[in-house]
């Protein structure tokens, strides 16, 4: 008989082993790589990530339309930033220091943000031009709050930094 519980306790006790770390791999995957896809430009107001997520699921096949038309031309701006985040690097570490290579680095850097702002500027063109009237209303408004909300924890920021600098 003992036997027989000490069987039944070690599969309990096996289980109970397998759910946890089951249950806690469903937390951290959850914490770290949760909405990993188009969670950058999500935070860009006015644009096809930020507007399919504020208009909800009736966009979804439209945006992933426009997105799949401009896939291309986005992840290859990704992969020249990368190289040019590279170039930053050695010019940062290269001895003798030239400030001139740094800053022809940092001016590719620059025009290569403005070439992906562009596209992302001509997808939400081109999104909003199928969407109705009240949907591009909707959008208004809800830029309008984002905005608020950031100018709200923009002016709480400042009044903390105030008070920490009168107490010094």
């Amino acid at each position: 008989m003992i036997k027989t519980i000490t069987k039944r306790w070690t599969v309990i006790l096996f289980i109970s082993l397998f759910l946890n770390i089951f249950l806690g791999g469903l937390f951290i995957a959850n914490k770290y790589f949760k909405d990993k896809n188009g969670l950058g430009f999500r935070k860009m107001v006015y644009s096809v990530p930020w507007a399919r997520h504020t208009l909800g699921d009736e966009v979804k096949p439209l945006a992933q339309k426009i997105f799949r038309a401009h896939r291309k031309k986005i992840r290859n701006n990704g992969k020249v930033r990368t190289e040019i985040y590279k170039n930053i690097d050695t010019a940062l570490t290269r001895e003798p220091f030239d400030k001139r290579e740094l800053m022809k680095a940092f001016d590719d850097l620059k025009e290569n943000f403005q070439i992906t702002q562009t596209e992302m500027h001509s997808m939400m063109t081109e999104f909003s031009a199928q969407l109705t009237k009240e949907q591009r209303k909707i959008l208004v408004k809800q830029a309008k709050r984002v905005y608020e909300k950031r100018h709200e924890r923009r002016e709480r920021r400042r009044k903390r930094f105030k008070e920490t600098e009168n107490n010094k």
